[in-house]
Formats: structure tokens, C-alpha cells, sequence
């Protein structure tokens, strides 16, 4: 038993290091300085040099060009919905979704919308349209903010745009079409889910279209879609002509906000100290400060050290303590996803270990497997306080981030249980 512990313990600290990140936020209420704090204990228990991370290995993470667009893409997305916001084109994209879907299905469709960009921290964008959408406030801001959240994310189960599903498919050996195939169900589940758990409540309590006789005949021709086209028309095509150019998407999701920011302080009479006051205040930076926060997080577990990587030592802890593949191949990509809060984070550390655990196993038809660990990678990404969406979607709506956990909590134990049983289907039939 002492052996088992000893083989686990990089797991262990990890689960502590992450429940002071849990105390240190019902105790203070405030997310940055709870990473702050598990940052400091990974460095003590962990024995991390803070000046060899700060001075010689952190730079080489952080200044390069893909993280300088990366932060770009964070503040034009935050400044972009605050200027939309002022001009007055929230309010208009709302009525016109709100003549076409009905309420509450309207809540959804804006964070679902946004979601076909994989801009990192969009759920920042959709949130001003969530709670415009909801002037009638029947949600609470708890309710609004695990909305917006929920309904952003349902692409990222199996949509190619987005970076952790294309590392999963290229690390998997899986065709793209195949994985898509294997995945797309669950965006199917997680709508019916959300409607069920988040949305009926609304529409039993008389919810309407919403106060329509504001809708204009006119309001169509100030929506933000050229806002929107924009910053799409530029990710799609740069990537697709581009695919090698130095910075990646980041690069172009980058030049497509700020281009739409361009277009959008052109076509419209925003007041100099209303744009002053977007750049220069006080939740913009607070936001970006804690996504850099959380990015520097990240890196913590890439830092080499006896043994490997923090992630490498924590992964090869589990192969090697003689619990099941299937337990590791479940159990891995959760709590990497809970630690890391991002797909292509759960995705890049487990599944080298994934991998070579079916490889040992003699598995040929990967795909069921596959899909039991990209979702409970997503499950706990999804729960994750270091998940950016999360943060900011819970920080716009003024909401304590880990009780909205527990509005989380049914609609994914029904995503594991549906995982769960959708994995012998997939063997079943092959796939």
C-alpha cells in the first residue's frame, strides 16, 4: 500500500496544490489571487527553481510570437464586446434572433454562434447578448453565466476548428471524419441537456419572445454580422492559405478582431471617452491579467525536471502503479483537464499516454477508447476554476465561479453516463 502511494505521490500534490486553489477562492473571493496561491504551492512542494522558471524557462514560453497573438486575441475579444455593447449592436442582434427563435432558445443561440470561432475567453463575447436577451431577468446571474457557458461549448466536442480536437485526431491515428462521427452525439446530448436542466425552468415560468414590440424593422441594418464576418472571413481564409506562417491561428484569429474593432469605430459614433474607457479600464485588464495568470499556470507543468515534465512525471505515475488501463485511460484526461482547464492541455498530456496504454493493450479499433477519454478530458476541463470561458463568463455575470460548478454538475454526470453507454454501441458496431 505504502508503494502504491509513493508511485501516485506527483498525482497527490497535484490534488493538493489544486484544493488550495479551491480554499483560497471560497475563502477570498477572488480567482486571481487563489491562482497565485496554487501556483506558489507548486512551486514549494514540487521544488520548482523560481528563479530558473521565471528567468530562463518561462521567456521561451511566453515571449514568442503565438502567445503575443494569443494575448492580443483576449483583449480585442474583451474590448470588442464592450464596444458592440456601446454602440448599441448587442441590443440589435438580440432583437433580431429574438424575431426568428423563441425564448429561451434564444439564450443559447447567441454563446452557440460565438462558439464557431474558437477565439480563447469567448464566452466574453456572447455574455452582453446573454444578459440583454434576458432583460426580463427570470435567470440569475449564477443561471446566466452557466448558460452562456454551456451552450459556447458545444462545438468543441467534435468541431475540426478547434485545436484540441485536431491534436486529439492526429495523435489518435483517427481519421477526422471518423472521430467527428464518434463525437458529433455528444453536441446533440449536451443541447438536449442544457435545454432540460437550464432552459425548461424558464419556459414553465411563462417565458414569452420578451419585450418584442422593442424590435425595430430597422435594427437589422446595425447587427454586428460585418463585425463578425470579419473577424470569421479572416481566421477561415488565413488558415486555409496560410497554414504555416509563423504565430498560427492566433494570428489570424488576432487581425480578425482587431480588424472588426477597426471597422467597427468607422461605421459607428461610439464617444472617444466611452472607447478610452474600454482600453483603459479596469475590468479589461483585471480579466487579461488573470488569463495570463492562468496561461503561466500552464506552463508550470511543461518545466523539465528529474524525470521529466511536471505532466510527464504525473501521467507515467498512474501508468506505473498497476491500476487499470481503462481506469488511467478515464481518469488521466479528467484530471488534466480539471488542472490545465483547456482541451488542447488534457489532450496533449494524456493521450501519448492514452495511446500507448491501448497500444500495450493490443486495442485495433480505437475510436470507442478514444472517445471515453476526449470526453472525460472535457468533462473536467468543463469543471475546471482555470477554464478561461469559465472565468470570465462568471466574472462578467458577477457569480461565484465554484457554486457554479454545482449548475454543472447533472448535465455532465448525464454527458459521463451517456459516454458511458455509447462506448459498447461504438464497439458494437466497429467504429
Amino acid at each position: 500500500m505504502m508503494t502504491f502511494f509513493v508511485q501516485i505521490s506527483d498525482l497527490l500534490v497535484l490534488l493538493v496544490v489544486f484544493s488550495l486553489i479551491v480554499i483560497a477562492y471560497l475563502f477570498l473571493k477572488n480567482i486571481t489571487i487563489s491562482i497565485l496561491v496554487g501556483m506558489a504551492g507548486m512551486i514549494l512542494f514540487y521544488g520548482i527553481p523560481i528563479a530558473d522558471f521565471f528567468l530562463s524557462f518561462l521567456p521561451g514560453r511566453a515571449f514568442t510570437l503565438p502567445m503575443l497573438f494569443f494575448f492580443l486575441v483576449i483583449i480585442g475579444v474583451m474590448a470588442l464586446s464592450s464596444l458592440l455593447k456601446e454602440a448599441g449592436l448587442v441590443d440589435s442582434v438580440v432583437r433580431i434572433v429574438e424575431r426568428r427563435v423563441r425564448y429561451p432558445w434564444s439564450l443559447a443561440v447567441f454563446p452557440a454562434l460565438v462558439g464557431l470561432l474558437p477565439m480563447p475567453g469567448g464566452a466574453i463575447f456572447s455574455a452582453p447578448m446573454v444578459a440583454r436577451a434576458d432583460r426580463s431577468e427570470r435567470l440569475s446571474g449564477a443561471q446566466r453565466a452557466v448558460v452562456n457557458y454551456w451552450f459556447r461549448h458545444l462545438w468543441e466536442y467534435w468541431l475540426p476548428l478547434y485545436p484540441g480536437v485536431l491534436l486529439a485526431v492526429e495523435l489518435s491515428g483517427m481519421s477526422t471524419l471518423s472521430f467527428m462521427r464518434n463525437h458529433a452525439v455528444f453536441m446533440v446530448l449536451a443541447l438536449v441537456v442544457g435545454y432540460v436542466v437550464y432552459l425548461r425552468a424558464v419556459t414553465r415560468a411563462g417565458g414569452g419572445r420578451g419585450e418584442e414590440e422593442d424590435a425595430g424593422a430597422g435594427d437589422g441594418l446595425r447587427a454586428p454580422f460585418l463585425e463578425i464576418g470579419i473577424v470569421l472571413g479572416v481566421y477561415v481564409l488565413g488558415s486555409v492559405l496560410f497554414p504555416g506562417v509563423r504565430g498560427g491561428r492566433y494570428l489570424w484569429l488576432a487581425l480578425g478582431v482587431w480588424s472588426a474593432i477597426a471597422v467597427l469605430l468607422v461605421r459607428t459614433d461610439i464617444p472617444g471617452g466611452k472607447v478610452r474607457g474600454v482600453f483603459f479600464g479596469k475590468r479589461l485588464w483585471s480579466l487579461v491579467l488573470l488569463v495570463m495568470l492562468i496561461r503561466v499556470y500552464g506552463f508550470l507543468f511543461e518545466f523539465p525536471s528529474d524525470g521529466g515534465t511536471l505532466a510527464e512525471r504525473i501521467a507515467g505515475s498512474l501508468s506505473g502503479a498497476g491500476i487499470p488501463p481503462v481506469v488511467v485511460l478515464v481518469f488521466l484526461p479528467f484530471i488534466a483537464g480539471l488542472v490545465l482547464g483547456i482541451a488542447v492541455g488534457f489532450v496533449g498530456v494524456s493521450f501519448p499516454v492514452v495511446m500507448g496504454l491501448l497500444s500495450g493493450m493490443g486495442v485495433e479499433r480505437v475510436g470507442p477508447y478514444v472517445m471515453l477519454a476526449y470526453v472525460a478530458g472535457y468533462i473536467g476541463m468543463m469543471l475546471s476554476p482555470l477554464h478561461v470561458c469559465f472565468v470570465v463568463s462568471s466574472e462578467y455575470f458577477e457569480s461565484h465561479l465554484f457554486r457554479n460548478m454545482r449548475l454543472l454538475a447533472v448535465p455532465l454526470v448525464v454527458i459521463a453516463a451517456g459516454a458511458g453507454g455509447y462506448f459498447f454501441v461504438l464497439k458494437a458496431f466497429g467504429w
